[in-house]
């Protein structure tokens, strides 16, 4: 009896050591530790589950566009092209992204060959921690790259995040520190700069109206942000 009690033991371990693993319990306990700890810096790209799968995806397709979106989930979660009413968009957003990634993955922009790429970037360094620094420089170097293809680069801001999502406050003056950043970007480097805040948030913070989980559009959310690329574009090609 002892030895099967031992056996069973050993085996429901086992079983809670895989699903600590499998799940996301090891993600969470990490980050959760990470924060508590101001440890920076510790998560990367290639973390990310979707990144080569969609990197991957995103180097097979043999296509031309004017227009290249480039970005985390915020620029995934939508059809741009149904969203702008254009032929000539295509989609380079990857759920859960950081600047790192974008910038490693520039060859899936630079085989489209666009005329303008526009970027939104930057709210997931802030929730996986990463460095002020880093993230800024990343942006940077995003912004001279496409620069040196031909590309014109179009900084958007970050989007602030609604009081549903936690740490609201914390992450939002974050975010404000960031968009000033980039904005110092777009001055040095000559190029255009969105604010989209103007049109989703109040006082800092997204409203209620544009978001289903405090941190992602939902249609009344994209269709402001799709207004602002429209009325762009528009002046661009007048």
């Amino acid at each position: 009896m002892k030895i099967i009690s031992i056996i069973i033991n050993v085996f429901l371990l086992a079983v809670v050591i895989l699903l600590f693993i499998k799940g996301d319990f090891w993600d969470r306990s990490k980050n959760f530790t990470y924060t508590k700890l101001d440890v920076k810096d510790k998560y990367n790209y290639k973390m990310n589950k979707f990144y080569k799968i969609k990197t991957d995806q995103f180097m097979s397709y043999n296509v031309q566009a004017k227009i290249s979106m480039l970005g985390d989930s915020m620029t995934e979660f939508t059809h741009w092209n149904e969203l702008l009413g254009r032929k000539d968009v295509v989609n380079r957003g990857i759920s859960g992204d950081i600047t790192e990634g974008m910038l490693n993955r520039l060859e899936n922009i630079i085989k489209v060959q666009p005329k303008y790429c526009f970027f939104m970037g930057g709210i997931n360094d802030i929730i996986y921690n990463v460095s002020y620094e880093k993230t800024i420089d990343n942006i940077e170097s995003i912004t001279k790259e496409l620069r040196q293809e031909g590309i014109t680069p179009v900084l958007q801001t970050i989007i602030y995040t609604g009081r549903s999502f936690r740490n609201c406050q914390t992450i939002n003056i974050l975010v404000a520190r960031l968009n000033e950043g980039i904005k110092i970007i777009a001055e040095k480097n000559s190029c255009f700069y969105l604010d989209i805040n103007n049109g989703l948030t109040e006082q800092g913070i997204l409203k209620d109206q544009f978001t289903y989980d405090g941190l992602h559009l939902n249609a009344e959310g994209y269709k402001v942000w799709g207004c602002f690329i429209s009325e762009f574009l528009i002046s661009q090609e007048e």
